[in-house]
């Protein structure tokens, strides 16, 4: 097949630092290629990709994420491509891409974020001109009245991620410094357990930045540390080292990558049950399901009861790139194959 994929504008594929879509967007072009799929890829300046990649600007997403023209821009260069290349399906992993795409073309998109509020009518809308996949079950089911196509659930490379077996002597969180991330949670149960923390991340102007002086930084000390955004290769340092994973979200997290990562590494995580951390988490084999900071506490005591091995075992089996690709590549089939008039979807439901 010939398929188009556009990510978001900001941050290269695959990113150097955080960025979730964009590993998403990296690993499934490069799965699709090695398939045999012509893939072509609208993203990033600074991308690198075994596709054929266009770009609109270099990415600098400290000075591009507060503006909504770079995501037309991207939107505008993904329609112009689409009507060179003529290809089987896009599939677009923006949000404004998809005015000019959906109802042209055999169109997905993956809902990466929230779907409620202005978004859930977004993608109820959409899903009436293209398919629209979820990354969970929870995602799908806090949102009936969108036409999913499909549940896919995000995935990592597993075989890249190292295993420990070692000594772990602190607890960690990473993610974007948001409050409903919870780092401040993090901290505040870390202590009450008597154990280390290392938090690393992303702190974006704004929001963000006043959240972390008003409950991060003042948390901090001798026994809770920010170490700022880390690279790839720190990141799994971190993942490896650590004791476990504390992931306190205060929202329906649509999945949380960095779970299955950490479970690659052989290390548990300790959740909130919120979103799809009861699909990713599976309690007393591979971490804790907790409803708040003292449950936290308690579980990262009893972090010594689980074995790095089920962990990774659990990962490989449910959350490896092959099997993401394996159906992003049915879905795909699935819909270039429905009969379809341009300006018109004509779609089924899976």
């Amino acid at each position: 097949m010939k398929i188009l994929q556009v990510a978001p504008p900001w941050i290269p594929v695959p990113p150097e630092g955080y960025g979730g879509i964009e590993w998403i967007v990296h690993w499934l072009t490069a799965g699709l290629v090695e398939r045999g799929h012509e893939v072509h890829l609208i993203a990033a300046g600074d991308s690198r990709s075994p596709a054929p990649t266009r770009s609109v600007m270099s990415s600098d997403p400290e000075r591009l994420f507060e503006h909504v023209l770079p995501d037309v821009l991207q939107g505008l260069e993904a329609v112009e491509a689409a009507e060179e290349l003529e290809p089987d399906l896009v599939h677009d992993h923006t949000l404004i891409g998809s005015v000019g795409l959906s109802g042209r073309w055999s169109y997905v998109t993956t809902a990466h974020g929230p779907t409620d509020g202005w978004f859930g009518r977004f993608y109820e809308r959409l899903s009436r001109r293209g398919h629209v996949v979820a990354i969970s079950e929870a995602q799908r089911a806090s949102a009936p009245r969108i036409a999913w196509a499909a549940t896919i659930h995000n995935a990592i490379d597993v075989g890249s991620f190292p295993l420990s077996e070692g000594d772990r002597g602190f607890v960690t969180w990473l993610g974007r410094l948001a409050p409903e991330k919870g780092a401040h949670l993090a901290i505040e149960a870390a202590r009450r357990a008597g154990v280390p923390i290392v938090l690393a991340g992303r702190v974006s102007d704004g929001p963000e930045a006043a959240y972390f002086e008003r409950e991060v930084r003042p948390r901090l000390g001798d026994d809770a540390s920010f170490v700022g955004e880390v690279d790839e290769e720190a990141k799994r340092q971190l993942l490896l080292d650590a004791r476990a994973l504390l992931f306190p979200v205060d929202w329906e997290e649509p999945f949380g990558l960095v779970m299955a990562e950490a479970m690659a590494c052989g290390t548990p995580v300790i959740a909130f049950p919120r979103g799809a951390a009861r699909e990713v988490v599976e309690h007393g084999r591979t971490g804790f399901l907790v409803t708040d900071v003292e449950g936290m506490a308690r579980a990262i005591g009893a972090i010594g009861e689980l074995r790095p091995e089920d962990c990774r075992a659990s990962a490989a089996t449910r959350f490896d790139v092959s099997m993401m690709v394996d159906a992003y590549e049915s879905l795909y089939r699935r819909i270039a194959a429905e009969p379809r008039r341009r300006g018109l979807g004509v779609r089924g439901r899976g």
